[in-house]
């Protein structure tokens, strides 16, 4: 740490965000989040479906991003 304390380094980077981050890093946080949500709308249970929302969209707001909404089609063929 070139002789820095941790708290000298936490003062200096309070916090890292999307537009800090590489691509490639942006890329796959993104598709955590949508995995996420796939997989909480196959199993088919509104209230996993909503805590995965809420926790997805907590996680790209820390991040700097506006948020995240799952929208459901309910279209019957």
């Amino acid at each position: 740490m070139s002789g820095k304390s941790a708290k000298e380094w936490i003062q200096k980077f309070n916090s890292v965000g999307l537009k800090d981050m590489h691509p490639m890093q942006r890329n796959a946080l993104m598709e955590l989040v949508t995995t996420a949500v796939n997989l909480a709308a196959e199993v088919e249970d509104q209230e996993i479906l909503r805590d995965v929302e809420e926790q997805v969209d907590e996680l790209v707001k820390l991040f700097g991003g506006l948020g995240v909404r799952v929208e459901q089609d309910v279209t019957f063929h």
